[in-house]
């Protein structure tokens, strides 16, 4: 499929949902030597993380409709920033963290999870000490972040 669609040295190949049926890493590799040969690809995909990891610009659409778009980088730090405080919290002590979180940290709850999101100028080691649980994380954010933050408006917060 993939040596097929350059026989004729296309300035554009649209892709939807090359994953399916074959390895990441083939389609990875594809993509980047299409970017090397100035040929476009237009992707439709619903893997999030592999939109991260291949796209300059994406555009995510919510039943039809576009929630946002832009540089995979940029999204992540103006939206949510750069890394998020993750932990799992009892229904009962939601009103207490969000008391201790309010007005110091974007957060989100999503599911039975609280999530601090630490912007450029915020220290992830505070944020990372508001939290106290036997399941709790500091990692980078990423674009599927971005994603359910923009869907889940219902439940953010901004500080």
């Amino acid at each position: 499929m993939f040596i097929r669609s350059l026989i004729n040295n296309p300035k554009f190949i649209l892709y939807d949902q090359p994953l399916v049926g074959i390895e990441q890493g083939w389609s990875e590799l594809f993509i980047s030597k299409c970017k090397k040969q100035d040929c476009g690809v237009l992707v439709a995909t619903d893997d999030i993380d592999f939109a991260q990891r291949v796209a300059d610009y994406v555009i995510v659409l919510d039943d039809g409709k576009n929630v946002f778009e832009g540089e995979p980088a940029a999204l992540i730090e103006d939206h949510v920033g750069r890394e998020v405080v993750e932990f799992l919290i009892k229904p009962e002590d939601v009103d207490y963290y969000v008391n201790k979180i309010k007005g110091k940290h974007s957060f989100q709850m999503i599911d039975k999870r609280l999530k601090i999101f630490v912007k450029p100028g915020q220290d992830g080691m505070t944020a990372l000490h508001l939290a106290v649980s036997d399941d709790i994380r500091l990692r980078k954010v990423n674009l599927k972040d971005v994603y359910d933050w923009a869907l889940a408006s219902k439940d953010k917060e901004y500080a």
